[in-house]
C-alpha cells in the first residue's frame, strides 16, 4: 500500500447564490403581479427572467419601455407596442402604394 499513488482529494465547496440574482420566488411573484403565467415549481423561463430584470433595473431599457406602458402593464404595453409597428408598416405600405401609383400613371400617359 505504500507504494500506491497518491489521489489527491477534492474539498467540496458551497456554492453560494449571487446577491445580485434575483431569487427565482421573487420573479414568480412579480410574474403573477403583472398577470404572466409561471409555474409554482422547477426553472423561471429565461424570457421572464429577462423581463423582471429590465422591469426592476435602475434605469430604464428599451426593452423595459417597449415592453411595458406606464403603469408597469406588460401586455398593455405589448399591444401598445404593436399597434405602433402596425400603424408605422401601414404608413409605409401607403407609401409604397403612392409611389407604385404615380410611377403607372406616368408610364400611361407617356406611351
Amino acid at each position: 500500500m505504500a507504494d500506491a499513488a497518491k489521489v489527491p482529494v477534492r474539498i467540496a465547496r458551497s456554492i453560494r447564490p449571487n446577491p445580485a440574482t434575483p431569487s427565482p420566488m421573487e420573479i414568480r411573484d412579480w410574474a403573477a403581479q403583472h398577470g404572466l403565467m409561471v409555474s409554482p415549481h422547477g426553472r423561471v423561463p429565461g424570457e421572464i427572467v429577462e423581463l423582471y430584470k429590465n422591469a426592476t433595473a435602475p434605469t430604464a431599457t428599451y426593452k423595459s419601455v417597449y415592453l411595458a406602458d406606464a403603469s408597469g402593464d406588460i401586455a398593455a404595453g405589448q399591444r401598445q407596442a404593436d399597434w405602433k409597428k402596425f400603424g408605422k408598416n401601414l404608413l409605409l405600405a401607403a407609401v409604397a402604394a403612392l409611389i407604385i401609383f404615380a410611377l403607372m400613371v406616368a408610364i400611361l400617359f407617356t406611351v
